[in-house]
């Protein structure tokens, strides 16, 4: 149910302190998707999900990899172009670059309380640094260029931090976001830990031929 190029999910228990490592990875011109229609199935170009709703003790440190010209699509609630799900603050991604790609939920019912995507993650709770997306559509409900749904747990802080959208299609039913298009968001769960989003920067994407093309973020209902 959890689909990604390299991991589909991380779901052994460890330690925190023993994180899984994946860097300087690559992905390019791949195919990522699931017909699933179920709240925990997560895709992710890297990733399907590090732990789930229920075992957020998961965690890794993703850097220096790159998904480039790749589809990213579900019928399920979370879809990331480098992670699906990960909820634990202990997680980081840094200096990784998604770039010339399609994330894309292929169904629209689920609505704001659980579908999500980012042209990084889906739905995340660490730190994402020095991280860039590019010249990529992202299309659903809770739509983002760098997270679609920003939680964590209490007593814990999630970062984004300079990373950069540059010339993407951001387009939701409801709700979309240049850097993240929802924080916190299940009234169930107990994710209100402090959230940070400093110098990161929304621009347009100049081409080889010194053409350019502007990030577009839109949500098509009034008040969304």
């Amino acid at each position: 149910k959890n689909v990604g190029t390299l991991i589909g999910a991380i779901t052994e228990y460890k330690k925190v302190s023993e994180k899984t490592v994946i860097s300087g990875c690559i992905v390019e011109k791949t195919t990522v998707t699931s017909s699933l229609e179920n709240e925990q199935a997560y895709v992710g170009a890297i990733v399907g999900s590090i732990g789930d709703n229920s075992t957020t003790t998961r965690a890794a440190d993703i850097t220096g990899c790159t998904v480039s010209g790749c589809t990213v699509s579900s019928a399920g609630y979370g879809i990331g172009g480098i992670v699906g799900y990960a909820s634990n603050a202990e997680n980081t991604i840094s200096s990784c670059v998604v770039e010339n790609s399609e994330i894309t939920a292929t169904k629209e019912t689920f609505g704001i309380d659980k579908a999500s995507l980012g042209g990084v993650a889906a739905i995340y709770g660490g730190t994402i640094s020095e991280t860039k997306v590019s010249n990529t559509k992202i299309t659903g409900e809770c739509a983002s260029g760098i997270v679609g749904r920003l939680i964590n747990a209490n007593d814990t802080t999630a970062t984004i931090s300079g990373c950069t959208v540059e010339g993407c299609d951001i387009t939701a039913p409801d709700i979309a976001g240049g850097i993240t298009a929802i924080i916190n968001g299940y009234e169930q769960a107990p994710y209100n830990g402090k959230k940070v989003i400093e110098n990161c920067k929304i621009t347009e994407y100049v081409t080889e031929d010194n053409n350019s093309k502007k990030t577009t973020v839109k949500a098509l209902v009034a008040g969304g």
